[in-house]
C-alpha cells in the first residue's frame, strides 16, 4: 500500500472494528491475526509519539530552514525590524525557542557536579533523555579546531557522575561560513561514543556578520 493515507485508514478501521466488537464470528486463526495486527499498529503509534534523542537532532538540523523567518529588514522599510546574532547567547535563545515547546524538562544552563577544582555548566540539559546540549559560536575557521579541543576536555567531566546525563549533542553556529571545516570537526566529534549528533549551521545570508572592532596594535619602543 503506497498511499500513507490509505494505510492510516486501514489501521483505523482495524482498531475501530476490534474496539467496538464488530468482528462478528471469526475463526481462531483470523482472530489471532486481527489481534496481532492491532498490537503492531498500537506499538508503532506509541513509538512515533515517544520522544527520543534523535528528535533533538532532527529539530536542530532544521535551524537553517527556520531562519528564513528571522527578521533583518532592509532600509526600504520605514521602521525596519532587525534581530542581530552576535554571540553564543543569542543562538542559545533561538535553540530554547525551538526545543522548549517539544521538551517540557529542557533546562537552561544546567549546572553539573564539580570535578576537582573545576565547576562545569552545560548550555542545555534534557533529563528525560539523559542528554546534554553544548552550543558553540564560530567567528572564524580556526575556531573549529579550538572547539574540538574544548569539547574533548569537557566531554568526560560532563558525562561522568552527573545524574541522568550520559549523552551529548553538539550544535555549532558558523558566522564565518567556513563550510570547509564542518566535515572534519563533525567526524572528529562523532568518534566520541557518547556524542549522539553534531549539527553545524551557517549564518543566513540576510543576516550580516557583526562588525568587529579591530585590535589596536601597540607600538613597540626601544629600551
Amino acid at each position: 500500500m503506497k498511499d500513507p493515507n490509505d494505510l492510516r485508514r486501514l489501521q483505523s478501521k482495524i482498531l475501530t472494528t476490534i474496539a467496538l466488537g464488530q468482528t462478528g464470528q471469526v475463526s481462531a486463526p483470523r482472530a489471532a491475526l486481527l489481534m496481532e495486527a492491532a498490537a503492531q499498529i498500537v506499538t508503532a503509534s506509541v513509538d512515533e509519539l515517544v520522544l527520543s534523542r534523535n528528535h533533538v537532532g532532527v529539530l536542530l538540523s532544521r535551524f537553517e530552514d527556520a531562519m528564513r523567518q528571522w527578521r533583518y529588514d532592509g532600509d526600504d522599510l520605514d521602521n525596519p525590524v532587525r534581530w542581530p546574532i552576535t554571540s553564543e547567547r543569542e543562538v542559545q535563545n533561538i535553540i530554547w525557542i525551538m526545543l522548549r515547546p517539544v521538551f517540557d524538562d529542557l533546562v537552561d544552563e544546567e549546572t553539573l557536579r564539580k570535578r576537582g577544582h573545576s565547576t562545569y555548566r552545560a548550555d542545555f540539559g534534557i533529563p528525560s533523555l539523559g542528554l546534554l546540549i553544548e552550543v558553540k559560536y564560530a567567528r572564524k575557521a580556526a575556531d573549529f579546531k579550538t572547539f574540538e579541543k574544548e569539547i574533548y576536555e569537557d566531554y568526560v567531566a560532563y558525562l561522568t557522575g552527573n545524574g541522568p546525563y550520559r549523552k551529548m549533542t553538539v550544535f555549532i553556529y558558523d558566522e564565518s561560513v567556513s563550510v570547509q571545516e564542518h566535515g572534519t570537526t563533525r567526524r572528529a566529534l562523532l568518534d566520541l561514543p557518547n556524542i549522539t549528533d553534531v549539527i553545524i549551521v551557517c549564518r543566513p545570508s540576510h543576516v550580516p556578520a557583526p562588525a568587529r572592532t579591530p585590535r589596536r596594535r601597540t607600538r613597540r619602543t626601544n629600551p
